[in-house]
């Protein structure tokens, strides 16, 4: 099973809400992979030899057209075996916190296996994430946002599974 490092960007708007993607991957047929349907945040694997921030910088820019300063705030880290387009990987991903202006947002620049799961983009508030029935993966990442949205986090990079 390949390792695969990412980098995940949890976008902060002014108004407390969170960049979420809605994604439908109906490749896989095992019953042990990923739901076809959910909502993550941006981001993805690291190519040989780039950090964190870059990747974060290119995948933003790539999935939204959006410019990003910095790394942001290392919040959590995610060790676990996932499935993703028919393929099982070790996934470890890094959390990123990043305040930004709420931009026009598009998948203009988004490779082609991109928009082919990716069906949309929302800023949800943590509140309205608890009221939904809508699955949101990792399941621990939203309360990760509802400390930073409500002020309960203490700087401490979580570990979550």
């Amino acid at each position: 099973m390949e390792a695969r490092k990412s980098a995940r960007a949890m976008l902060l708007n002014a108004q407390g809400q969170m960049l979420w993607l809605h994604v439908e991957d109906n490749i896989s047929d095992d019953k042990d992979a990923l739901p076809t349907r959910f909502w993550c945040v941006p981001g993805g694997g690291l190519e040989s030899g780039e950090t964190f921030e870059e990747a974060l910088w290119t995948e933003v820019l790539e999935e939204f057209g959006l410019e990003i300063l910095g790394a942001g705030t290392h919040v959590a880290t995610f060790a676990q075996r996932t499935s993703w387009q028919g393929q099982w990987y070790l996934n470890d991903s890094g959390f990123y916190a990043i305040r930004v202006e709420s931009p026009r947002l598009g998948f203009a620049n988004a490779t082609e296996l991109e928009k082919e799961v990716f069906r949309s983009f929302k800023w949800w508030a943590y509140e309205e994430i608890k009221a939904s029935s809508e699955l949101f993966l990792p399941k621990e990442i939203v309360e990760v946002f509802g400390a930073i949205a409500e002020g309960r986090w203490n700087g401490e990079v979580r570990q979550i599974s």
